[in-house]
């Protein structure tokens, strides 16, 4: 089985087709290399789950941000995928690697950082909860506006379960905006859908059809995108893991 990590830099789609060696490959939606975008209002960044941010001097690319909102002790943090900022080495107080910054707000320069993640360096197995993908932002609260919407997408919430066999979810990502689809299975722990994702979408937030409330997040695709099910981890496993550490990012809540 080949697996092809999209974390590439500078990869536009014609050479990812021709990465993808098999149907049957295991394809991270990692970060992509993006080209500056709009200013931000007033110096400040309006970011929601949903929305394109870069680690880095933008050398390691973008991907997509689950959700934002608060913790415990007030700050305003950020989740997404663990593989995003991850350079297979210590990315902890290294701005090459933990700063973060809006795709769409260049001028709000850096508005938070990497303040711990989690990869286990591989597709996430279905059955193993001690299998990680997922990494937590501290924002910056004077430069950072946060969202409840991006694109077509209202975060309104986490859901207590994982979505139903054939039940409706979508998803938002920077690449791709919003694409939505039957769930074709799920447990616990992962969220398999046709609610396709391109490379750049890696951390999008995957949510109920019916709800919006937040179910997961975007980790890749198993085969070639827009024609394989994409694979989601499930949100509530990874937050029980952040309120174990009892640091940034315990007891967090979405914006509303």
């Amino acid at each position: 089985m080949v697996v092809i990590i999209m974390r590439a830099k500078g990869v536009n789609m014609k050479r990812l087709k021709l990465m993808i060696t098999s149907v049957f490959a295991l394809a991270f939606i990692g970060a992509v290399s993006i080209a500056p975008a709009s200013s931000a209002l007033e110096g400040k960044a309006y970011i929601g789950g949903g929305s394109g941010i870069k680690f880095g001097a933008g050398t390691n690319g973008a991907c997509t941000l689950t959700t934002i909102g608060n913790d415990n002790n007030g700050d305003l943090v950020g989740i997404t995928a663990g593989h995003c900022p991850d350079a297979a080495k210590n990315i902890y107080n290294d701005p090459n690697y933990a700063n973060v910054t809006g795709e769409n707000d260049p001028d709000a320069g850096v508005i938070g950082e990497v303040v711990y993640y989690k990869f286990s360096g591989g597709f996430a197995n279905y059955n193993d909860p001690a299998n990680r993908d997922y990494a937590v932002i501290k924002f910056d609260k004077t430069k950072v506006v946060p969202l409840k919407t991006v694109g077509r997408t209202t975060i309104y919430g986490i859901a207590t379960k994982t979505p139903s066999w054939m039940s409706n979810v979508c998803k938002e990502g920077r690449s791709s905006a919003q694409t939505c689809g039957i769930v074709t299975g799920a447990n616990q722990y992962v969220v398999k859908s046709f609610a396709y994702a391109i490379t750049g979408d890696s951390g999008g937030p995957l949510v109920n059809a019916s709800d919006g409330k937040l179910v997961g997040y975007v980790q890749g695709s198993e085969g070639i995108p827009y024609l394989s099910a994409t694979k989601s981890l499930a949100i509530q496993p990874v937050l029980s893991d952040i309120n174990s550490r009892a640091g940034v990012g315990a007891g967090f809540v979405p914006v509303q």
